[in-house]
This record gives C-alpha cells, sequence and structure tokens, in this order.
C-alpha cells in the first residue's frame, strides 16, 4: 500500500515542481540577462528561485530513496511469507505447569476461519482415566479454556471440527464414560454430541484403537501440534508439552498428520451418545 501511495505521490510531486519552476523561470531569465543582484527585488526573486530548484531536487532525492527503500520492505516480507512460520516447542514440569502448551494451541484455535476443517486424535490409556494429584489448577483451567474455544469455534458458521478418542482397549469395549476418562473429556463430548445435531457432517465424535501415540489437533493446511509427554520410570509424566509445525514452511507435516486422521477415521466407530454405557 505505501509503495502504490509513493506511485503517485511522485508524479504528483514532479508536477508541483514544475508549476513552482515554470513560475520563477521567467523572472530568473531577466535576472541572468543582467547583472545579478543588481537590486534588491531581483536579489529575492534570485534566492527564492534557487531555493524552489534545490526542494524540487531535494523531494524528488527522498522520494527515489523511500521507494528503493519501500521495495527492499516489501522484498523481505515477500521472502518472509515463503519461509513462514518456524516450528514451536513449549515444555513445562507437570508439578509447576500452568498450561502455557494449553494456552498457546488455544491461540490459533480461536484463529480459524470460516472454511477451516479443525481435527483431534486423542489417546487415552488405561492408567489416564483420573486427575492426577500432581496437576496444577492452573493447568486445569488452561485445558478447560482449550477445550471451550474448541467448542466455541465449532459453533462458528462453515468450520468443520472431527474429534477421535483412542482407546488402548479398542473402541468396543473403551467407553466414553466416568471411571475411563476425565470429566472434561465426558463434558466435552456431550457438547460435540449436541453440535452434531445441528451441524451434521461438520462436527463428528468417533473412538478407535491406538493409531498414533501422541495427541494431535491440526488445523488443515495451516498448523498441527502434537502432545509431547517425558515420563519418569514409574511412567508418569513429569514433563508435558507441544510441538506446532506451521505452513509454511512445514505443510508437508501437517499434509502427512492430516491424512493419518483421515486414515484413523475411516476406521473409527461413530459415538451415539454420551456418557456411553
Amino acid at each position: 500500500m505505501r509503495t502504490n501511495r509513493a506511485n503517485w505521490l511522485l508524479p504528483l510531486l514532479l508536477s508541483a515542481g514544475s508549476a513552482i519552476f515554470t513560475l520563477f523561470l521567467e523572472e530568473w531569465l531577466k535576472i541572468i540577462s543582467t547583472p545579478l543582484f543588481s537590486n534588491e527585488a531581483h536579489a529575492i526573486w534570485a534566492g527564492l528561485a534557487i531555493v524552489a530548484v534545490l526542494s524540487l531536487f531535494v523531494l524528488m532525492a527522498i522520494l527515489f530513496f523511500a521507494r528503493r527503500a519501500e521495495d527492499r520492505e516489501h522484498k523481505w516480507l515477500r521472502i518472509e511469507d515463503r519461509l513462514g512460520t518456524p516450528a514451536e516447542i513449549e515444555f513445562e514440569p507437570v508439578e509447576i505447569g500452568i498450561g502455557k502448551f494449553n494456552r498457546r494451541v488455544s491461540e490459533y484455535v480461536s484463529k480459524a476461519a470460516p472454511g477451516d476443517e479443525i481435527v483431534v486424535m486423542a489417546h487415552y490409556r488405561l492408567d489416564h482415566s483420573e486427575e492426577s494429584p500432581r496437576v496444577t489448577q492452573q493447568y486445569i483451567q488452561s485445558r478447560q479454556e482449550y477445550s471451550q474455544a474448541l467448542i466455541e469455534k465449532a459453533k462458528e458458521p462453515n468450520i468443520t471440527y472431527r474429534r477421535i478418542i483412542c482407546f488402548d482397549e479398542g473402541p468396543q469395549h473403551g467407553k466414553i464414560c466416568a471411571g475411563r476418562v476425565k470429566e472434561w473429556v465426558i463434558d466435552h463430548a456431550k457438547q460435540m454430541v449436541e453440535l452434531r445435531k445441528v451441524k451434521p457432517g461438520k462436527v463428528t465424535l468417533k473412538k478407535s484403537k491406538v493409531i498414533f501415540g501422541p495427541d494431535v489437533l491440526i488445523i488443515k493446511n495451516k498448523m498441527a501440534a502434537i502432545s509431547l509427554d517425558i515420563h519418569d520410570v514409574d511412567g508418569r509424566a513429569y514433563t508435558s508439552g507441544v510441538l506446532i509445525f506451521h505452513n509454511p514452511p512445514n505443510g508437508d507435516i501437517i499434509q502427512q498428520l492430516y491424512e493419518l486422521f483421515m486414515m484413523a477415521d475411516n476406521e473409527s466407530t461413530p459415538v451415539d451418545k454420551v456418557p456411553e454405557e
């Protein structure tokens, strides 16, 4: 936009400069045809003419270098667009975690636009059915914000939201119910079932065997987030985090993860009601 402004300002200022130059040209010719500064009037007019001409050249120089700087800026912006956003990683210990990665992913979910497709594949291990006493209240709050961000975005027109819940014991024995999954998962699934009634085909909830160990969230063609957990010798997660890819430059990775999700979706079982019996 600034380059376009320079494009029309340049001829405008050149025209104004030419008018000023023409205004003083006749008197200037009179001055140079007689001894310069022969009287006070000639001196004033000559001075004004010289100032006008010098101002014109200064304006032309300023516009020239401003346009060059603008062109360089746009070139760098085009390069940045091609390079894209580097991958991100967020980590924090479970005992002091405030859910930075939950909030980070929530930000990207909130930025989803009409026409976007959000897909989530979450793995629920047998030993993760109850809330760990090591988890902080701040983390629980961040997880609730993440859950709500997905539901609110799914309510918007022309947004698709698909979720697959993966059970270690498979879809036949794995149930979305108390004692098997955490309470927030049941609440989230209930809201999805209600949304599915008003947005059939745009909101889907399924369950499956484990296809991919980590949890995955993908906004098709835009970004993907993979959960990362580091466990201690007893198998308990003591550090949790997320790895986020952007397109560009990681469009191929995002596409591969999306294809993995669709493969799992085709083999998954729809969830009819929540909680399941």
